[in-house]
């Protein structure tokens, strides 16, 4: 569930992980690049989750690809961050409802595809992920994406007869010699999912308050992740 417009509010040289030396990668590795309350996110964890994420969200006709390591200090490094701190706190805000993980065939599935990831290149084995690494983090991912799905159901409503026209009326410019009955199921569609957006974003920014959620390379790469 990934993919949007970013701004980056670092400006600091960085070099390309796949370009340094392996022993380099390693100093790298545990830099603190976020925090969920008291628990930090190191570097090395959003690595990981980039490299679930890339996964689930691959194209079918992009299979073959590879997933690169992220350069440090990049904007790609603090949206994929952003992205990370959100798995963390769907993930608890799920444990604490007892949310139990419903595609458990395809943690195996991204197990085997993460497993070959890895072995094709000396970035990612670099960080010496073990088989729990990525249970854990594939889990993670999984029940951050079923969690929110089920949240975002609880989001839909409808608009009635009464409330379609009132819109439809204070947005005359809009439907410029179109009938209501033609203009009826656009409006209402539009101001659901507007309505949607909306309560998704309050959410969000509740989560990030309780969470006391950090994003050290960048803050405002929370903010847009909450546009996605």
């Amino acid at each position: 569930m990934v993919q949007e417009r970013r701004l980056l509010f670092i400006s600091t040289i960085f070099f390309l992980l796949n370009l340094l030396p392996v022993t380099n990668l390693a100093r790298t590795l545990n830099q603190s690049v976020g925090r969920v309350g008291s628990a930090v996110v190191t570097s090395r964890e959003v690595q990981l989750c980039h490299l679930v994420t890339s996964i689930l969200n691959r194209d079918v006709a992009k299979e073959n690809s590879r997933i690169e390591v992220l350069p440090e200090g990049s904007s790609q490094m603090a949206e994929a961050t952003s992205d990370c701190l959100v798995d963390r706190i769907l993930e608890i805000e799920a444990g604490a409802l007892s949310y139990s993980m419903q595609g458990g065939k395809d943690l195996l599935v991204v197990l085997d595809l993460a497993k070959s990831e890895i072995s094709k290149s000396a970035a990612w084995g670099a960080f010496a992920l073990t088989e729990n690494d990525l249970k854990n983090t594939i889990r993670q991912k999984i029940v951050a994406n079923e969690f929110l799905e089920s949240k975002m159901r609880s989001f839909t409503g409808d608009l009635s007869d009464r409330e379609m026209r009132a819109y439809f009326e204070s947005h005359r410019a809009e439907y410029a010699n179109v009938e209501f009955s033609e203009a009826a199921e656009s409006i209402r569609q539009k101001v659901l999912a507007e309505s949607k957006e909306r309560k998704l974003a309050e959410w969000f920014a509740l989560l990030h308050s309780k969470h006391k959620v950090r994003n050290f390379l960048s803050d405002q790469e929370w903010k847009k992740s909450l546009k996605k």
